[in-house]
């Protein structure tokens, strides 16, 4: 599986003291555990990813495990904007993760922003050859995490070595 981890989630994924941490735990069991990688680009999503600063270290870490996989910030800055253009209503506040999907074809969404579901499930938001993506909003969308949401983009897919899985598992307990 491949996943955009929307950054309003990130703790709610990460971390253990998160009040819905158990709605969104099949997200990481499936990246620390699975075959799963979370995918993420854009000049947006990196300057969210700064302000949520202690999340920073933690997808270099994954990234240097094989556990993520980073899209062009020029590409998906361009489709961006293109989506800013032609779809220009304010209440669309997540243009770079539809961007994303776009320009890594991931059709995964991790995801509580309610007011974006709308926006991100608009088909016409999407090229011709691009799914509108699947969005995870909690443990009722677990069936969402499997094998059959690995995109190309993401390839080849490995599982952590148990000794990996520990240590990762051992650093998040500082978030």
């Amino acid at each position: 599986m491949c996943v955009i981890i929307d950054t309003n989630v990130l703790s709610s994924v990460f971390s253990s003291k998160a009040q819905d941490h158990s709605e969104f735990e099949p997200v990481l069991n499936w990246i620390f555990n699975g075959k799963g990688k979370i995918v993420f680009g854009g000049t947006q999503y990196h300057n969210e990813l700064k302000k949520n600063g202690k999340y920073v270290g933690l997808f270099t870490l994954l990234g240097n495990k094989g556990k993520v996989k980073t899209v062009s910030r020029d590409k998906v800055d361009k489709i961006q904007a293109k989506l800013e253009k032609d779809f220009p209503d304010p209440k669309f506040n997540d243009r770079h993760l539809a961007s994303i999907v776009i320009a890594s074809k991931c059709n995964l969404i991790c995801t509580n922003d309610k007011e974006s579901y709308p926006f991100l499930k608009n088909s016409s938001i999407y090229p011709k050859g691009i799914s509108k993506p699947k969005i995870y909003r909690g443990i009722r969308n677990a069936n969402l995490i499997n094998d059959h949401n690995i995109v190309e983009f993401c390839k080849p897919n490995e599982k952590l070595s148990k000794e990996n899985q520990e240590s990762l598992r051992n650093m998040l307990e500082q978030y």
